[in-house]
């Protein structure tokens, strides 16, 4: 067994809304089987947050990241809903490959979607992913107006933490904050298909965001897209902890 420097790092994107106070169990459950992880918080979400897009969490996840590469460290992505955009579009030119071709070390060793919005189309957003219409779980503003903030409400609750405790359901939902809805409807070009790094989508089959119909399509849209499923809903950092981290390091090691 090598030391920890030799393993990957896992950096986790968040989703929409939830900090990274919110993936703890998951972030102690990693470093318990020996891996570091890091979780950063990302810009479009937070009060005052209004017209942050997802360029700038690009630019804290590669942030967060080049130290590491520094190191030569490589580093696996995991991207959570929304985390998916910022993550697919930071591994653009960052793979351990590409970056060896330029004489750099460390990079992207693979990158994870966990119930995440995996683009399929050029010039796709989150929104126009999930079908076009925001969901009656969300308070959001007219679309594509700019410069407005997405909150979650009570019946949000009910459907994000539907595998967990109403316990810590609700200590992790008193943590939730405001989100750039121009992080959501602002799209990307460089998408799923593009990204060279190995790819794998965990598949959570109890979602009630996410629906699974549309996880399986995005997971089909993605040629080279590996697939692995767990039975959870759309939050398994809090009601599938362990499983969750079998699966990530399984997929982590296997690169």
């Amino acid at each position: 067994m090598g030391s920890v420097n030799d393993k990957p790092v896992f950096l986790v994107v968040t989703g929409a809304w939830h900090p990274p106070v919110c993936y703890d169990s998951l972030k102690n459950e990693l470093n318990r089987l020996g891996y570091e992880c890091a979780i950063p918080q990302m810009p479009s979400m937070g009060h005052g947050t209004h017209g942050i897009t997802w360029e700038a969490d690009k630019a804290k996840v590669l942030e967060t990241a080049e130290p590491y590469f520094d190191e030569g460290r490589e580093v696996v992505l995991v991207g959570h809903s929304y985390g998916g955009i910022p993550a697919t579009v930071a591994t653009e030119g960052q793979g351990v490959h590409e970056r060896a071709a330029r004489g750099l070390k460390g990079g992207f060793r693979s990158i994870v979607f966990l119930a995440a919005f995996a683009v399929p189309v050029k010039g796709w957003d989150l929104l126009t992913t999930l079908g076009g219409v925001w969901p009656d779980w969300q308070n959001t503003q007219e679309a594509y107006t700019k410069n407005k903030q997405s909150t979650v409400n009570e019946k949000g609750f009910q459907l994000l933490y539907n595998d967990t405790t109403e316990e810590e359901a609700r200590k992790v939902y008193g943590n939730v904050l405001p989100h750039s809805q121009d992080a959501f409807e602002t799209g990307i070009d460089f998408i799923a298909t593009d990204i060279t790094i190995p790819k794998t989508y965990i598949i959570c089959e109890n979602d009630l965001i996410l629906p699974l119909t549309l996880q399986e399509k995005l997971v089909k849209s993605t040629p080279g897209m590996k697939e692995r499923r767990i039975a959870a809903g759309h939050s398994p950092f809090l009601g599938k902890v362990p499983e969750t981290c079998e699966i990530l390091v399984e997929i982590a090691e296997s690169q």
